[in-house]
């Protein structure tokens, strides 16, 4: 009897003794592919660091167009791998003043909106505006190639794949937003929020303008 209690303690002490090692071992892969990631992404990085030094700059930048660029009143998305921009409307502009907005304004209506190749929508009755982006393992990565250096630096702060929300309303004193999931700014007189839809599980942005809403 006790020959057999012996046998049962020595295998359970050496099946522990396997666990271990097992564990050790799952243990051990996990942090060398965290690490080859960590490496992979520091190289990454420096590519994009080396790339957005070394690219020759456009004659006309696609952000600022050197300073003398198109200013928008609504908060503005941009796609950082072709250079598209795109304004969030929520207001009609001013006929005279593209910047600016009209005294009057439509109410009522949904239309289509193109923004940064993407298709969005504006809804007059709400003042608001959306977009949904493409899933992440679709975005690109920021091309150099359009932007001017300064405007490199100022998008390169807050991301360097995908999309971007832009502030063009001073063309001297631009500001970039990133787009992550639950971010919320406020652009002046608008409201911006980035969420998931539950469907496509991709973001989106939402922009809310709140110029008339007192008046209301």
């Amino acid at each position: 009897m006790k020959t057999l209690t012996s046998k049962n303690g020595k295998t359970r002490h050496e099946n522990r003794k396997i666990g271990i090692v097992i564990l050790r071992i799952i243990i051990g892969l996990a942090l060398y592919s965290a690490f080859c990631m960590i490496l992979q992404n520091m190289a990454a990085d420096r590519g994009i660091a080396k790339s957005l030094a070394d690219t020759p700059e456009p004659e006309v930048c696609a952000l600022c167009g050197n300073g003398n660029g198109t200013s928008y009143h609504a908060p503005v998305v941009v796609n950082l791998s072709t250079g598209e921009t795109g304004e969030m409307q929520v207001y009609d502009p001013d006929p005279h003043h593209r910047s600016e907005i009209a005294k009057e304004q439509s109410t009522g209506t949904f239309s289509l909106l193109n923004i940064a190749g993407l298709t969005g929508y504006r809804d007059t009755s709400n003042h608001s505006s959306h977009v949904t982006l493409p899933k992440k393992r679709e975005w690109g990565t920021i091309d150099p190639s359009y932007f001017c250096r300064g405007c490199r630096t100022l998008l390169a702060d807050s991301a360097t794949k995908g999309y971007a929300v832009a502030d063009l309303y001073d063309l001297d004193k631009i500001t970039i937003y990133a787009i992550k999931k639950g971010a919320e700014y406020m652009i002046r007189d608008y409201a911006v929020s980035i969420s998931t839809e539950d469907e496509m599980k991709c973001l989106s942005i939402d922009v809310i303008g709140l110029l008339f809403y007192e008046s209301e």
